[in-house]
């Protein structure tokens, strides 16, 4: 939680809701006032009056962004007055009696509650208009001890209204006329009739006879007095109610008389209060400290428990006020700005959102006028700004970053307003914006400004200086008219218009630099600039001509001083292409001397201290830091260095003297940047608040209460104070009046005299009222019909009650039935009451019942007794059965004491107790047994394990490792069963296995099958005779061949063609250089041709190793075995130099087996063809 002040906590809360005054509470209906309690058999019950005022770091706290609502410091006791109310006890016939007048008292009660609703409106309504016509009186601002003041003064008067009221109501109920105020009770009193005097405490039950004895023993008179009673208490103790019961009278009051003295009640603190938001009144609903609710305000408010841990009842009076805690989410990181100065006036002032609520202003009693929010602000005419009825106490505008316009009129005529701060954010200002700001000595527009109104600084007669920023292209009509002290305007290169009478009356204005991008100028624009002698134009002769003519009339302070920057360029020159120069060094230059060219940083175009045109880096120099800003440079005009936490910028606050309510304070000084405080102007010795100098006081004198006649005005008593000359209604000075509390003059103050009934012998009278000024009797209660007596009511006979027997006990006696007169209460032995008796017929005593309680025998530890006789009539006690002797209790048997049983000692388990070894007595519950607690299980801890197909696993569990203890958390998995996969039957072969339909898991890893292996068949051969080869035709070996369909196996070798022997040709081989016909080949069959591939036969020379290879055709299908025999013949005849018979031979061999075998295609007739022709080269 960040710190702060408390006046910065206050402030925090105006912030955030304006509506919400400083140390404002609320009367909310938490719980039950007092008319509301149903007093039917409760607890003792208190009323609280009123609470303490909390610790003032309580009841303002402040948050930090993210903060939690745990956070709040909430008390969870307070301190209160209350007053003890009665304890109800059981319904009586007397309220019964009672309950016939409550219709009337009702009535009564409701126009005395109009009536009072009626003052307390009326009181208020007087004490705003008296506080709106101080304000208007006083200079200064109030301050919260003022505040508090009038607030307490208010809330007093209400009090003292309310109870006025109840007094009235209290006396309509005894139907007297005019109402009596508190202190007339006494007087009005001892005027009328004698009363008896009723003691403050309340009668116990020892002083008293029973209910029967009151309702037999009590006369007329008596009667009379009671209800006279009743009616003394309910005016000397209001609001206290009184009860009574039976005619017992139970009442209680605080000391002193009336209700002012009982409201104060006795200091308690009460324990267990809870705090709840109140979401009507705080800013939002629910708590919320993100950056979106920064600056938001919660009033919490308590609850107060019905009852307390003793049984104690609490209620809440009408005039108790609940306290309040106020709590800020602060936000001053955010944007918001936090002041330790008082709030003078509050408001918003946007053109957008909820009536303009996206912005807000403050101003406080240091004058500083704070403008923040999002958007634009409104517009106003002349005198409509919301805060212009405090013009005249605006010093300074701080304007936060989010407001993007300044409405028209906006500080119109705030002639006390010197300084102000624009953000970044503001792009125009709007017509009169600060027309008639005398005291503006200065101020800095932000390049983010596009346009100037008409008329925005007109008169601003204290304004020094301006510079017009880069972003601006008008300067509009009389916008810096009648600045008399503006000597210095830099106007940017941005300008091409300068209008009407823009700074006509600038007297002390003496140079002006003219851009060259200006292209008109109007009329008046420099009337009455009497001190303008250098007007340097930044373009040249040509440029100036051609914008002369629309320059209009009432410049010749500008046409009749102008100079050019221009001669030829030279060393001189920093940067000949454009108007921008330092110091001129040229002696021909005609604007060497002018006060513009003299600085050598006049004419920069400083961004972010360096010039954009010519690239300068600007060495800072000037300006002063103070505590809260770094110094700005007076040359490129930005801040640099470091603050200065000792530099001050401080105000002096003069003394301020007390009063007889306000605290003074002695003088101090305040930095108007920081807020810090300090004791001494050097800003040495830092302050938290000024040194407090307490009020005075009242120094009162009392004015004694002045009675009012039949015919003549009174007043109550009242105090006035000897210094102020302010009066109070109470001594202690808490309650202010204007005027003494005026006692009218009403006619009579006629009083109601009951009627009385007559007696049994005794007559009686009507009803009738009496003056209780003048004495006076009158026979109505409007006082129209004079009486010199009552009217006499004739006595009428005794009203006779009968007072049943009372039997006679064993040694007193009773007696017979009597009837007893109501009203005289004489006594008489029948019912028609003829015959008096001074006492009832007595009835002798019966003697004694007895009824014989047995012998108890003695315990281990209990003592016994022996048997005795009891009377059930007087429950008297003898131990003989004749009732000779009379006993005080029965005679004692003593104890026996324990016979010990000890129990072996039992080991604790895990769930299961255990205890020490013990001794238990076998007559009683004696026992020195000591439990064990169980152990607890000592686990052992397992992992989990996955089920499988076939196997179960279970969750990770524990076991407790203990002996004999089976406690386990085991959790059985049960076992996945296979995901199988079906697998088709397949044949076995003669060299392959087969295997029968079967399935398989697919899961990982689980290696379940039904397969069922089908061994391989083996060959059934055929064998094949051998065949020896030609010169032409090829042989073969002997062999065998499967005879099974679809196997082709054989182990057929073929031998090649012999060939034809030609002696004339025999050539030599390329290998071993022998001749051919010397060769002997054996064939090799490398590959099996199948019914679908071709075979490969390799041809080998035994004696050279010379080989050659041939392809093998397919092998025709089932149907064509029979033709296996028709195969190639070899391609090598034996005769290698033959070439073109051997391609011709291998040739008609491929086409006499093609033309055998259709199946074989062309493609594999050309490339055997290719093959054999390579290998034969």
């Amino acid at each position: 939680m960040k710190k702060r002040s408390l006046n910065k906590i206050k402030q925090m809360v105006s912030i955030g809701m304006s509506c919400i005054m400083a140390g404002s509470t609320c009367n909310l209906p938490m719980m039950l006032h007092a008319e509301e309690v149903q007093t039917e058999n409760m607890y003792p019950t208190y009323m609280v009056t009123s609470f303490d005022e909390l610790n003032e770091e309580i009841a303002y706290q402040a948050l930090s962004i993210g903060a939690e609502e745990s956070e709040i410091n909430f008390p969870d006791t307070l301190k209160v007055k209350v007053i003890r109310q009665v304890e109800e006890e059981p319904s009586t016939e007397a309220d019964e009696e009672e309950s016939s007048t409550e219709a009337v008292e009702e009535e009564a009660s409701t126009e005395a509650e109009e009536e009072t609703t009626s003052k307390v409106l009326e009181s208020q309504t007087e004490a705003e208009s008296q506080t709106e016509e101080e304000s208007e009186v006083e200079s200064e601002p109030q301050t919260e001890v003022e505040s508090q003041t009038e607030i307490e003064s208010e809330l007093q008067t209400e009090v003292e209204l309310q109870t006025e009221v109840e007094n009235e109501t209290l006396e309509s109920e005894s139907e007297t006329e005019v109402p009596m105020t508190e202190t007339e009770v006494p007087e009005t009193t001892a005027a009328s009739e004698p009363q008896t005097q009723v003691p403050e405490t309340t009668v116990s039950e020892s002083e008293t006879e029973s209910t029967e004895q009151l309702e037999s023993d009590t006369t007329e008179e008596e009667s009379s007095i009671v209800a006279s009673l009743i009616d003394s208490i309910k005016g000397l103790f209001a609001p206290v109610e009184v009860y009574a019961a039976e005619e017992h009278l139970t009442y209680s009051a605080g000391e002193g008389n009336g209700a002012e003295d009982s409201q104060e009640g006795e200091e308690w603190t009460i324990e267990h209060i809870t705090w709840k938001l109140d979401a009507e009144k705080s800013s939002l609903p629910e708590f919320d400290s993100s950056e979106e609710s920064a600056g938001a305000v919660y009033i919490y408010t308590p609850t107060i428990p019905e009852t307390d841990e003793n049984g104690n009842h609490y209620i809440l009076s009408e005039e108790a006020i609940l306290p309040e805690i106020y709590v800020m989410v602060d936000c001053v990181d955010n944007g918001i700005v936090l002041y330790s100065s008082n709030i003078v006036d509050s408001g918003t002032c946007g053109a957008e959102g909820n009536n303009g609520d996206n912005l807000t202003w403050i101003l406080d009693d240091e004058g500083v006028l704070t403008i923040s929010g999002t958007g634009a602000m409104a517009n106003w005419n002349r005198k409509g700004s919301p805060w212009y009825a405090n013009k005249d106490k605006i010093e300074s505008v701080m304007i936060e970053d989010g407001v993007t316009s300044i409405g028209k009129y906006a500080f119109f005529d705030c002639s006390s307003l010197a300084s102000i701060k624009l953000p970044n954010s503001i792009s125009s200002i709007g017509i009169a914006a600060f027309n008639n700001c005398s005291s503006l000595a200065s101020i800095t527009l932000p390049n983010s400004i596009s346009s100037i109104g008409e008329l925005a600084f007109y008169y601003c007669s204290s304004l020094t200086s301006i510079t017009i920023p880069n972003s601006v292209t008008n300067i509009e009509k009389y916008a810096f008219c009648g600045c008399s002290m503006l000597a210095s305007i830099t106007i940017s290169n941005s300008v091409t218009s300068i209008a009407e009478s823009a700074f006509e009356g600038c007297t002390r204005l003496k140079s002006i630099t003219i851009p060259n991008n200006v292209i008109s100028i109007g009329k008046n624009t420099f009337y009455n600039c009497f001190g303008l002698t250098s007007v340097i134009y930044l373009g040249n002769t040509e440029q100036w001509n051609n914008i002369r003519k629309n320059i209009g009339n009432g410049n010749d302070a500008l046409l009749n001083n102008v100079k050019f920057h221009e001669h030829l360029p030279g060393t001189a020159w920093s940067n000949n292409d454009t108007y921008h120069w330092r110091p001129c060094a040229d002696e021909a230059c005609p604007v060497k001397d002018e006060p513009q060219a003299q600085d050598r940083c006049a004419l920069h175009e400083w961004e972010n201290g360096i010039c954009r045109v010519c690239q300068y880096s600007c060495n800072h120099t000037g300006g002063t830091a103070t505590c809260t800003k770094k110094a700005v440079c007076t040359e490129c005009g930005i801040e640099y260095g470091e603050k200065d936490s000792n530099k001050h910028e401080n105000l002096y606050h003069a003394a301020q003297a007390p009063t007889c309510t306000k605290n003074g304070y002695e003088a101090y000084w305040k930095c108007k940047n920081c807020a810090k405080l300090f004791s001494d102007e050097a800003g040495k010795i830092e302050i938290n608040n000024p040194l407090k100098i307490n009020a005075n006081g009242h120094d009162l004198k009392k004015v004694e209460k002045k009675e009012a006649g039949c015919t003549e005005t009174g007043y109550e008593a009242y105090w006035r104070c000897k210094n102020c000359a302010k009066l109070f209604s109470d001594e202690a000075g808490k309650i202010e009046i204007n005027n003494p509390v005026k006692i009218n003059a009403n006619g009579h103050a006629l009083e109601k005299v009951e009627k009385k009934e007559a007696g049994c012998t005794e007559t009686g009278h009507e009803a009738y009222w009496k003056c209780k000024s003048c004495a006076k009797l009158f026979s109505d209660e409007a006082g129209t019909h004079e009486i010199n007596n009552p009217v006499e009511i004739n006595a009428n006979g005794h009203n006779l009650e009968k007072v049943e027997k009372k039997e006679a006990g064993c040694t007193e006696t009773g007696r017979e039935a009597y009837w007893k007169c109501k009203k005289c209460a004489k006594l008489f032995s029948d019912e028609a009451g003829t015959h008096e008796i001074s006492n009832p017929l007595k009835i002798n005593a019966s003697g004694h019942a007895l009824e014989k309680a047995e012998k108890k025998e003695a315990g281990c530890t209990e003592s016994g007794y022996e048997a005795y006789w009891k009377c059930k009539n007087c429950a008297k006690l003898f131990s003989d059965e004749a009732g000779t002797h009379e006993i005080s209790n029965p005679v004692e048997i003593n104890a026996s004491g324990h016979d010990l049983k000890n129990v072996e000692k039992k080991a604790p388990t895990c769930t299961e107790i255990g205890w020490e070894a013990y001794d238990t007595c076998s007559h009683c519950n004696y026992t020195t047994y000591v439990e064990l607690p169980a152990l607890n299980h000592d686990l052992e801890h397992h992992e989990v394990k996955a089920a499988t197909c076939t196997d179960i696993g279970w969750e990770a569990y524990d076991t407790c490792k203990r002996e004999g203890c089976t406690y386990s958390t085991y959790k059985e998995i049960a076992a996945l069963n296979h995901d199988l996969e079906h697998h088709e039957v397949k044949a076995a072969t003669c060299t392959e296995i087969g295997w029968e339909t079967y399935d398989t898991c697919k899961r990982e890893g689980c290696k379940y099958s039904t397969y069922v292996e089908l061994s391989k068949l083996n060959h059934d051969l055929e064998h094949h005779e051998a065949k020896a080869a030609t010169c032409t035709e090829i042989g073969w070996e002997a062999y065998d061949t499967c005879k099974r369909e679809g196997c082709t196996y054989s182990t057929y070798v073929e031998l090649p063609a012999l060939g034809h022997e030609d002696s004339n040709n025999d050539h030599l081989c390329d290998a071993c250089s022998t001749k051919i016909s010397d060769h002997s080949y054996e064939s090799k069959i490398a590959r099996e041709a199948t019914t679908t591939y071709t075979g490969i036969r390799i041809y080998t020379c035994t004696k050279c190793g010379h080989s050659y290879t041939e392809e093998l055709a397919k092998l025709p299908s089932q149907t064509n075995q029979a033709d296996q025999t028709n195969q190639i013949e070899p391609v090598n005849n034996g005769n290698e130099k033959d070439f073109i018979g051997t391609v011709t031979s291998v040739f008609l061999n491929v086409t006499n087996f093609a033309a055998k075998n259709f199946i074989i295609s062309f493609w594999l007739m050309i490339q055997m063809l290719l093959k054999a022709i390579m290998q034969l080269w």
